[in-house]
């Protein structure tokens, strides 16, 4: 759906593909909180799967568009700001689902859930119906785009090279985050003895630790090109959450996950450091690439969330099974890897463009 999403931003425009992301998380949250078996709650589910892909690329379209100059920074925040929720949602629902169970209220514990983001989503399409397009029209000046254009030099076309790098970069940053959003509370109940409250709780704890670094490296403003923070952050985040996982104790494995997520945090949730990149570097093909991206990162967190379960099933424990095949750890790293090679590959095309360019007999 990711692919398509990309094709359709392209070719309609990102807003209508916004408006219908959000009408169909209206319908998959409705489907899931009225399932009357499993059936009707996995089509609800995949309906939400579909629109998080619709949403997801027309969000870093706009984004890119309405907010060139400052993409990196606007994307930190909206993923701050997603993580913020998401942190506090987490705990909430730990303790609503002790609350529920204790009670005996069975499905309701989470067709009430369902039915209040339902209202929320559609509280949030109305918003963005009517004040969404006001927005764009103010941040849209034709007039002073002309003058400005009258008084510049056209600017060289953007390289389009390097959309490998970014289909690769998200492949990796999959790998490396769905089984965490998958097992972080199964290993909390398995492995620590916690109720759903202490996996609420290391959930959580990953969410504060992406919110803190998102709004630190806001703070920074880095200068480096978002490769090169990738490399150094995601080696650093890696190695942290390799010696969580494999501390055995549960405040040791929320301090390392909290500290690891800091790190990582310019690659969760969808690789906002690279999203700067791609507008950038491929300003007419961004939608597309935003769907490869994403049907990347999907494609891998299916894969992995899959093989930690299997590896769970034959007996290996849920601390060694998310660093070992699946490796959280391992693939930061190997995004960190990505993201170096692609720096060094193109430093050498370039360095070896000027010898075989059009003007070569002349300097020779």
């Amino acid at each position: 759906m990711s692919l398509l999403a990309g094709h359709i931003s392209q070719r309609t425009g990102a807003f209508r593909v916004l408006i219908a992301g959000i009408g169909m998380s209206l319908l998959g949250l409705g489907l899931a909180a009225t399932s009357v078996g499993f059936a009707t709650l996995a089509a609800g589910m995949v309906t939400l799967g579909f629109a998080g892909a619709l949403i997801f690329n027309a969000n870093a379209t706009l984004l890119s568009d309405l907010f060139k100059d400052r993409i990196r920074q606007v994307m930190s925040f909206a993923s701050a700001l997603w993580f913020v929720v998401w942190m506090v949602a987490s705990v909430v629902l730990g303790y609503w689902l002790r609350f529920a169970k204790a009670r005996e209220w069975g499905t309701f514990s989470f067709r009430i859930p369902y039915l209040m983001e339902s209202i929320l989503i559609l509280v949030c399409l109305v918003v963005v119906w009517r004040v969404l397009p006001r927005f764009m029209q103010l941040n849209h000046n034709p007039d002073a785009a002309d003058e400005v254009s009258a008084k510049s030099p056209t600017p060289p076309a953007a390289p389009q090279r390097g959309a490998f790098w970014v289909v690769l970069l998200g492949l990796c940053h999959g790998v490396m985050m769905g089984p965490l959003f998958a097992w972080l509370s199964p290993l909390a109940q398995r492995e620590f003895g916690r109720t759903d409250v202490g996996g609420s709780w290391l959930l959580s704890s990953l969410a504060f630790g992406v919110v803190t670094g998102r709004l630190v490296f806001i703070k920074l403003k880095l200068q480096w090109d978002e490769r090169r923070i990738l490399s150094v952050t995601l080696l650093g985040g890696g190695f942290l959450w390799f010696i969580a996982f494999m501390s055995g104790n549960y405040f040791l494995t929320l301090s390392g996950i909290v500290l690891g997520g800091a790190l990582t945090s310019t690659s969760l949730p969808a690789l906002p450091a690279t999203a700067g990149l791609v507008a950038r570097r491929f300003p007419v093909i961004k939608s597309k690439l935003y769907g490869y991206l994403e049907a990347g990162i999907g494609l891998a967190i299916f894969g992995s969330t899959t093989e930690v379960g299997a590896l769970v099933q034959h007996g290996v424990p849920v601390s060694h099974a998310l660093p070992a095949r699946a490796g959280c750890p391992f693939a930061a790293w190997a995004v960190a890897l990505t993201a170096f090679i692609w720096i060094r590959l193109e430093k050498r095309a370039n360095a070896i463009a000027p010898i075989h360019g059009p003007h070569a007999e002349e300097r020779t």
